[in-house]
């Protein structure tokens, strides 16, 4: 009998700091890898939340705005009515695609990496006249920024802003896909409508 209740007694010792070290090693762990792959998100929106957007590069200001009806059906031989319009610099139907590939870049887009800089140094990272600025505004009303700047050293990835805080002393600062240069560096005419052949993602 008291060799069954030692064994008993070390079972029970032995469950317990099984379920300690589970409580203070491996869950936290877990919950940190979680928080980890949440702050890679840039973004918390989703692409069919967006209403209108607007780029902004140090030549120049595009404006797009979704429709608030949707595309009616196509006719035979037509090509499909586009669901977003472009209202700066020319005013018309806008190119579908070349639009889904940004908003997908910017729902779904995740930083390689975040520092924390003084904002007296945000100049190294290209951020004070930024390459671009994009300004996305959701079907709520609520507004997000993306500061695009300049490119790491081995023009692997961008310096970035999301929703910079203005006026605070420590800004965040985002390594993001290079992909979002190609996706805004494009003509004019291909982010019209009727121009999708040309436009390469």
């Amino acid at each position: 009998m008291k060799f069954q209740r030692n064994t008993v007694i070390l079972a029970t010792t032995a469950l317990f700091l099984g379920g300690l070290v589970y409580l203070l090693e491996v869950r936290p762990t877990a919950q940190q890898e979680e928080a980890k792959t949440q702050q890679q998100q840039i973004f918390s929106f989703k692409e069919q939340q967006v209403r209108s957007f607007q780029i902004t590069t140090q030549d120049q200001t595009l404006k797009f705005v979704k429709k608030s009806d949707p595309p009616a059906s196509p006719k035979p031989n037509s090509q499909p009515a586009s669901s977003w319009t472009m209202e700066q610099p020319k005013s018309g139907a806008a190119n579908d695609a070349t639009i889904a590939y940004l908003l997908s870049l910017l729902a779904s887009g995740q930083a390689t990496s975040q520092v924390s800089v003084p904002t007296n140094r945000l100049d190294e990272f290209g951020l004070v006249k930024p390459t671009a600025t994009i300004t996305v505004t959701l079907d709520n009303q609520q507004t997000h920024r993306l500061v695009l700047g300049k490119a790491n050293f081995n023009r692997s990835a961008l310096y970035a802003q999301a929703d910079p805080k203005e006026g605070a002393g420590e800004q965040n600062i985002l390594s993001v896909s290079t992909a979002f240069e190609d996706a805004i560096n494009r003509p004019v005419a291909e982010w019209q409508k009727g121009q999708e052949a040309n436009s390469t993602p």
